[in-house]
């Protein structure tokens, strides 16, 4: 996560001008009266909550962090360019980001003319203190991502930096999300990073096999599948 914020922080300086840095708003239930009071200062949040800061300029890569709209494929993972900042009614505020997504069927029922889609403040409890509702754009900066955060994610083009690899089947889930050979680029290359889990090898191969014939006769009855770690 240090390396991939410090790439991001540098492009972000690199790139674009006009910097913003938009803070996270955090309100505590009084439990006197159930209002809710803002804080004056945001409370630091775990890396599962909403950023405490958002540095963002025009022309940012940003990843969506949050599920917006499933159906409309605005969908925590989607990555996307600033292309406007909204300001808001009070000084050094942001009412909202136009962000432009990669792919247009991101959006696509709320689409803009230029094609750009508004995202709004997103509303969640932190994670660490339930007492506590934050308010923040659910968007991070995307120049470089963790492998972590890319799983599932399929581009034609991707740069693997090896450097930090540290566990079975990361390399696997960075180095097979481009969609072909010419588009994946490797920096820091160490074959010896590429392994398997050894506890799941030897129980793969004391599965047996599934065969639907048998002596040449369609085989009749039921089977069970069994999914591991799948959502939705």
């Amino acid at each position: 996560n240090k390396d991939v914020d410090q790439h991001n922080s540098t492009m972000l300086m690199t790139k674009c001008e006009g910097l913003n840095m938009l803070s996270a708003t955090d309100y505590r239930k009084d439990a006197r009266n159930g209002r809710m009071k803002r804080l004056k200062i945001p409370k630091t949040g775990t890396s599962d909550d909403l950023p405490d800061h958002i540095n963002i300029a025009i022309g940012a890569r940003v990843m969506l962090l949050r599920n917006i709209d499933v159906e409309d494929g605005l969908v925590n993972g989607a990555f996307g360019n600033i292309v406007d900042i909204i300001e808001g009614d009070v000084a050094g505020s942001s009412k909202c980001l136009h962000v432009k997504f990669d792919s247009d069927r991101v959006g696509k029922k709320r689409q803009l003319h230029d094609k750009s889609v508004v995202i709004e403040h997103y509303e969640q409890t932190l994670s660490s203190q339930i007492s506590i509702t934050r308010r923040q754009f659910p968007l991070k900066l995307a120049w470089a991502c963790t492998i972590h955060k890319v799983q599932g994610m399929t581009v034609q083009q991707i740069v693997y930096d090896m450097n930090g690899t540290f566990t079975n089947g990361q390399a696997y889930v960075a180095l097979s999300r481009a969609t072909m050979l010419k588009g994946l680029y490797l920096k820091n290359y160490n074959p010896k990073l590429i392994y398997r889990a050894e506890n799941v090898h030897k129980a793969l191969q004391k599965m047996e096999e599934f065969r639907s014939e048998d002596d040449g006769k369609q085989r009749h009855g039921t089977f069970e599948i069994i999914h591991h770690n799948v959502q939705g």
